[in-house]
């Protein structure tokens, strides 16, 4: 990918005619950042990006702000498809640059993602059927269903093989995502999917809501 020179790329914002565009990559680059920190730390950000540290000011003075004006360009100026998109790349893999978001695989899981969420309460109750009757079926508890095993997965994740968002939302309700294993990458998929967690739940339906709550009284 070819990078603008920074010096070009710091006048392009400086000379964009649209002050609503410039606000869209100050914006953009904000929930990157806060994304990142998100995704990456102890911190649960939600949807709160405005922190102090992330601005205009800090922005100027990065190598790659070529890539944000890439970016917002290459989603048309779209704020929310953007931070959609983001959200997508750093839930595949939580060390993502900016500029990965442009990359082909980023594009496919992103677009796979959109899917997901579109039918997220399909999706969800099916799931839940499933598990339901597997618990019926092994005549065993949710909690014990959810259990690692052998330092590994817990039979809930072999058995129905959940989707991202299902795995997420369920641990609002029943924790399973916080528990201890020494398989390092899938310590690294619980840490990333327990703070996907708060990213999906607060634009939950209620409808999708009352599902969970019926599995889990």
């Amino acid at each position: 990918m070819q990078q603008k020179n920074i010096s070009a790329a710091k006048n392009d914002v400086a000379l964009l005619d649209e002050e609503s565009y410039k606000n869209i990559i100050v914006n953009v680059y904000k929930v990157y950042c806060g994304l990142k920190l998100h995704f990456n730390s102890p911190y649960i950000l939600k949807n709160n990006f405005n922190n102090s540290g992330f601005d205009e000011y800090t922005m100027n003075n990065r190598d790659d702000i070529g890539i944000f004006i890439k970016v917002v360009d290459y989603f048309d100026r779209d704020f929310d498809k953007i931070k959609f998109a983001l959200i997508s790349m750093l839930l595949k893999n939580k060390d993502s640059w900016i500029g990965d978001i442009l990359h082909q695989d980023h594009k496919i899981y992103n677009e796979k993602r959109i899917i997901k969420i579109d039918n997220l309460h399909y999706d969800c109750q099916k799931q839940i059927e499933k598990l339901k009757d597997y618990i019926s079926i092994l005549d065993i508890n949710l909690n014990d269903f959810l259990k690692i095993e052998n330092d590994d997965r817990s039979q809930f994740i072999k058995k129905i093989k959940p989707t991202d968002e299902f795995s997420a939302i369920l641990d609002y309700y029943v924790s399973h995502l916080k528990q201890e294993t020494n398989n390092p990458l899938w310590k690294n998929k619980l840490f990333s999917l327990e703070k996907y967690k708060y990213l999906l739940i607060e634009d939950l339906n209620e409808e999708t809501k009352n599902l969970f709550l019926d599995l889990v009284k």
